[in-house]
């Protein structure tokens, strides 16, 4: 039986062990951030591809078309003439992830606005680029200014590429250095779809209220605040930058039943049932565009960092993004002290179970105690992942669990040493009373 103060003195090793074991996983997490950014990938890879939205459709400017059209860029005719067929159809919004910054023929040039303006719909691009020399401002390639005036609205096609090369996020809305902002194009094509007026958005830090809709953004990055340009009788006005977590419903390819080569709408073998009332994106899926970036679904896994998997198609990230705001399928972020009490309960139950792993046959209790956490933290996060959309703090878990294993087993044996050490003592002390005496 322990003593009252051999009990005390455990339960204070513990606390500090658990203590110990939680801060370290938050500090490497803290510092390695790209752990936690694969372990979130291979939750995404675990959970595996999702229903295809129905409410979504891709004209794809494929090689099909290009065979039919020849080399991209074509003749501005050609894209008037499929924005005036998807148009007959009524979707709820075309969204145009094709640049169109500098002039062709008047003539084009004058037809492309014309069938946007038409179609009364349309969300055409612009996108931010960073100054050819180091340091430089920021500028907009925005559309021409017919174009711009054409059309419903203007979105942002950049993507948020991380320093692993995968794209998980996007940013609501971006802004050069004069403070001139677009929106996303997701979130645009959503606005107008919608018809949800600009007096109906409201900036918060943490979420964009668009209308009806609330779209959560990550806070793990402070939101950067955008003034805009106002009269000087008009008080500034203050907006919030975010980026939005993407849920990719799979890799590439994915989109593929509810995508269409758009020489094919054009020749009218897409019956119109296939765009009525849905979210109508034409891009670019031809692999010579180039315009393709990694997804969660692309791993880079051996020692020469070669590929696995295809890159995605940037209209298809696009897509994915809008799917994002249409079924509220928002992930968020473990906060820090969340992510302290989670390492920490973990390293709580560690030590339970060794502390229950005593007696006979030790060795295999202990390892079969350390086999079960490992599994438990890897369901419970899978779990937390599938069913409560949270990031779980994985890295914070493993990391504290190694640490409440290797300190929990480290002073079990010191316990254990300087009791045999002070048993050895005592019968030594033992032996020298019981001793006969000389002579």
């Amino acid at each position: 039986m322990l003593t009252t103060r051999a009990r005390a003195s455990k339960i204070a090793w513990s606390l500090a062990i658990v203590v110990a074991a939680a801060a370290a996983g938050i500090e490497v997490d803290w510092q390695a951030p790209g752990i936690g950014r694969y372990t979130r990938d291979w939750l995404v890879r675990a959970r595996g591809p999702l229903p295809v939205p129905e409410e979504i459709a891709v004209v794809a400017i494929d090689e099909p078309s290009m065979a039919r059209f020849g080399r991209f860029p074509w003749s501005r005719q050609v894209i008037a003439r499929t924005i005036d067929v998807l148009a007959a159809a009524k979707p709820a919004v075309i969204a145009l992830d094709v640049l169109f910054t500098d002039p062709t023929t008047q003539e084009d040039d004058d037809n492309l606005a014309r069938s946007i303006g038409r179609a009364g719909n349309v969300v055409v691009a612009a996108q931010l680029i960073d100054s050819p020399v180091h340091g430089g401002p920021s500028r907009w390639l925005p559309p021409l200014p017919g174009i711009e005036r054409a059309a419903a609205g203007v979105g942002h096609v950049n993507a948020q590429t991380e320093l692993d090369g995968i794209v998980r996020q996007v940013a609501v809305r971006l802004a050069d250095d004069d403070g001139h902002s677009y929106r996303s194009m997701p979130v645009e094509a959503v606005r107008i779809a919608d018809g949800t007026p600009e007096e109906g958005i409201t900036d918060l830090q943490d979420a964009l209220l668009l209308g009806p809709r609330t779209i959560r953004l990550d806070t793990a990055p402070p939101p950067v605040a955008i003034v805009t340009s106002t009269a000087d009788r008009v008080p500034p006005r203050v907006l919030h930058g975010g980026r939005m977590n993407i849920d990719y419903i799979g890799p590439a390819g994915s989109f593929g039943p509810v995508t269409h080569s758009l020489s094919d709408v054009l020749a009218g073998r897409v019956p119109a049932e296939k765009f009525r009332g849905k979210f109508v994106l034409i891009g670019a899926t031809a692999a010579l565009l180039g315009d393709r970036v990694a997804s969660p679904f692309v791993r880079y896994t051996d020692a020469r960092a070669d590929q696995h998997g295809a890159l995605m198609p940037g209209v298809e990230v696009l897509a994915n993004a809008i799917h994002v705001i249409l079924s509220a399928r928002y992930y968020t972020e473990t906060s820090d002290p969340a992510a302290f009490l989670w390492g920490a309960t973990v390293a709580l139950l560690t030590l339970l179970g060794l502390e229950w792993a005593q007696g006979g046959r030790e060795v295999l209790k202990h390892l079969g105690v350390l086999v079960g956490m490992v599994a438990l933290i890897l369901v419970a996060s899978y779990l937390a992942f599938l069913h409560l959309l949270l990031y779980p703090p994985l890295v914070a878990c493993l990391v504290a669990f190694g640490c409440a294993g290797l300190l929990g087993l480290s002073r079990r044996s010191l316990v254990a040493s300087a009791r045999l050490d002070a048993n050895i003592a005592e019968l030594a002390l033992s032996g020298d009373l019981l001793a006969p005496a000389g002579p």
